[in-house]
């Protein structure tokens, strides 16, 4: 299946890479956002590979996620497409109810 990043998520991304290349050097940031994008990678061999994340406003569309590290990695199967979205992609200490999908 391919792979694709939704805006929201690829700025989630940036503002990963930001926070840490800030607090913890760019070097640290640079490896983390790496880890993400090689663990989202092994979706496009096992797209099912994510538990199920229940939102009550997805209920047709069911979202799964990943974890790497501290981060969730939110994510849809378009089965018709043979497509995988990539929706979010946030620090799981953060407040969940600031998500918006």
């Amino acid at each position: 299946m391919r792979i694709f990043w939704s805006d929201r998520s690829l700025k989630d991304l940036e503002e990963i890479f930001q926070f840490y290349a800030e607090f913890a050097g760019i070097e640290i940031g640079q490896r983390i956002v790496i880890r993400i994008v090689n663990k989202v990678g092994i979706l496009s061999s096992n797209p099912e590979l994510g538990q199920i994340q229940h939102f009550e406003s997805s209920l047709n569309f069911p979202y799964r996620y990943l974890i790497e590290g501290n981060h969730k990695i939110i994510y849809r199967l378009d089965l018709e497409k043979n497509q995988i979205l990539i929706a979010r992609v946030f620090d799981t200490r953060r407040d969940r109810s600031m998500l918006n999908l």
